[in-house]
């Protein structure tokens, strides 16, 4: 009795990320990665700086509990790419800092994706730490040369 997906109808979210199992995280993605930032000049003199995602992906996040699931299952699956040696060291990290946003904004559909996912949680995170120490490597190691 484990957790059963709705059948996809033609031309759904749902049809299409199990067609293409991380479809959803490349969406996710696009729409994370073209954030919006606000400055708010503190009277201390300190100037915070706060990220703001593209309202989509929120909207998308919330469209239905079927819908996020597939979106959350879809942004497990692409960590595996994205955290790939050799990958881009900024996006990685863009989409580890992405990844614990939804795991908190959406904890029953993290929780429920774990009978549906391919990557593990602690697979992926032990990538993208890899991927931080591989630029934090390259960077200090060659400046030494």
């Amino acid at each position: 009795a484990g957790l059963r997906v709705p059948d996809p109808q033609p031309g759904s979210l749902i049809g299409v990320v199990q067609a293409l199992p991380d479809f959803a995280g490349a969406l996710a993605e696009l729409l994370w990665r073209q954030p919006r930032y606000e400055e708010e000049h503190l009277p201390s003199g300190v100037i915070l700086r706060r990220r703001r995602g593209l309202p989509e992906l929120s909207q998308l996040l919330f469209t239905g509990k079927s819908a996020q699931l597939a979106l959350v299952v879809g942004v497990k699956e692409r960590r595996a790419t994205v955290h790939r040696q050799g990958q881009d060291l900024s996006m990685s990290r863009s989409y580890h800092e992405m990844c614990g946003i939804l795991e908190r904004a959406c904890p029953r559909a993290w929780l429920l994706s774990r009978e549906l996912r391919f990557c593990s949680t602690e697979e992926a995170d032990v990538q993208a730490v890899l991927r931080l120490l591989e630029g934090t490597c390259s960077r200090d190691c060659g400046s030494q040369g």
